[in-house]
């Protein structure tokens, strides 16, 4: 069995400039931020006018495990060649610029919170500069799998966009549940438990999702879409609850929170459904493995996509295949009308006697 590690690092290996160019900026942004907020961390320890040490230091780490959610989604994101992800990833990257803003607002005396929003801003600007040469990229890998059938494109599409949302949805439903089991830990242990039991029920559920639809198993599926449709439900629940509460620090944030990942789980319900509807219209051979080592999908030693479509060598060796079976159809109805024509008269020898 290969190493995934490996494979995975000479897939990196392999990518074009652009991609390992994007990956190298995320890389020194993760390690810059990541380590911001654990200065920050470490130098909590007077008391804040505004927020308590205790908020400072949870969001810190909530802000660090973001961040490496992120660099791990960016890698996936170069690997899969998924242009939505890209997308995603490039509209977390903004509300990473809005939550700095918020802490420059709450901490604006802190140079920390200075160097922090001034490393986002300056790498957001080079994501949207990427951004254009990133999708004309990720392009080629789409018509790969989706060919020129607007069916099939639509199929893939709809697929592409349940992946991107899935890794979103891990990481902020995981980032988001963190933060709720810490709100209700101080009232009381049972909470914390229960949001952490609805945290391995969250990631249980998108593997399954994620499994069901692209073999498209109906029941994998169903289980995916329940769980998916209930989690809002227990969101809600938990903002009237930190609404009746006495108002904290962390209301407001939380409840923000809570309704972003609404937002998300509805996207995952609209194309869950439509991904369901569309089982057995020929996307999961698409996405079988069969069909990517057939070559449609194939990648040079630089990385990069070769073709949008079949090449001709591809088609013409399927042409081929269909002509030879024609010919072996024509010739079994052949030999099965002259079987039936030199048993008839035999037939009716038998009768006559």
């Amino acid at each position: 069995m290969k190493n995934p590690f490996v494979t995975l690092y000479n897939r990196i290996k392999n990518l074009e400039r652009i991609h390992k160019l994007y990956l190298f900026c995320v890389l020194i942004e993760s390690i810059i931020l990541i380590i911001t907020q654990l200065v920050g961390v470490t130098n909590y320890s007077q008391k804040r006018e505004i927020v308590s040490r205790q908020t400072l230091i949870f969001y810190s780490i909530l802000f660090a495990l973001s961040v490496a959610f992120g660099f791990f989604f960016a890698v996936r994101i170069v690997v899969s060649r998924n242009m939505y992800q890209y997308v995603t990833f490039t509209i977390c990257a903004l509300l990473l610029t809005g939550y700095a803003i918020y802490e420059i607002a709450t901490l604006y005396k802190n140079p920390r919170i200075i160097v922090l929003f001034s490393v986002i801003i300056v790498f957001d600007v080079i994501y949207l500069f990427l951004l254009k040469r990133m999708l004309k990229s990720f392009r080629f890998a789409f018509f790969s799998i989706s060919g020129g059938s607007h069916l099939m494109k639509s199929l893939y599409r709809i697929w592409s966009i349940i992946v991107s949302q899935m890794q979103l949805d891990i990481m902020v439903n995981v980032v988001l549940l963190c933060a709720l089991a810490f709100y209700s830990s101080k009232e009381s242990d049972v909470y914390f438990w229960i949001n952490l039991l609805v945290v391995i029920l969250d990631i249980a559920s998108i593997v399954i999702g994620y499994l069901g639809i692209k073999r498209e198993h109906k029941n994998m599926t169903k289980f995916f879409l329940i769980i998916v449709f209930l989690q809002p439900i227990y969101y809600l629940l938990q903002v009237i609850l930190i609404w009746t509460k006495e108002k904290q620090d962390t209301t407001t944030p939380l409840t923000i929170m809570i309704f972003f990942g609404i937002i998300i789980r509805i996207i995952l319900i609209i194309f869950g459904i439509k991904a369901y509807k569309n089982f057995g219209k020929g996307l999961k051979y698409r996405l079988s493995s069969e069909y990517v080592s057939s070559g449609w999908f194939t990648t040079s030693q630089s990385g990069r996509v070769q073709d949008g479509l079949l090449d001709q060598n591809t088609e013409s060796e399927t042409d081929k295949k269909a002509d030879v079976s024609t010919e072996t159809d024509d010739e079994d109805d052949e030999s099965d009308k002259s079987k039936s024509s030199s048993s008839s008269p035999s037939s009716s020898i038998q009768t006559s006697d």
